[in-house]
């Protein structure tokens, strides 16, 4: 939480500062240039089911990384969409705590869920 707040702060300095902004307005202007600085969009499709696409877009606050070595996605002609994961996890807070260091075979076989969306915000949970 802390480092959100930091990041929210250097954003903003960014537009309030004249010089700041100088170099800030590019990413504004230029729609070439989403890679800059990840948005919701950018970050959706690391988190996609499809294993083609779902390995692409790790950079966290800029997108210049995942351009350089090759994850960088972000079609135009089309939006992400299944997100969640393909396994099975458990529902309570201490059960996915604990899964990271159960065997893949117990962590699966509990009444966990896998939560998948169809493009929209409201993930839909499957038993």
């Amino acid at each position: 939480m802390l480092r959100e707040f930091l990041v929210y702060w250097a954003h903003r300095t960014t537009h309030m500062v004249p010089l700041l902004w100088r170099f800030h307005e590019v990413h504004h202007s230029s729609p070439d240039l989403d890679w800059l600085v990840v948005t919701a969009e950018y970050h959706h499709w690391h988190h996609v089911l499809a294993r083609s696409d779902h390995d692409k877009n790790y950079g966290e606050f800029t997108g210049l990384f995942d351009v350089l070595f090759g994850t960088y996605l972000l079609p135009a002609e089309r939006r992400p969409g299944g997100y969640g994961t393909s396994g099975n996890l458990p529902d309570d807070y201490v059960g996915q705590m604990v899964a990271p260091f159960r065997s893949r075979n117990a962590s699966a076989s509990g009444s966990g869920r896998s939560v998948v969306s169809t493009g929209g915000m409201n993930p839909v949970t499957s038993s």
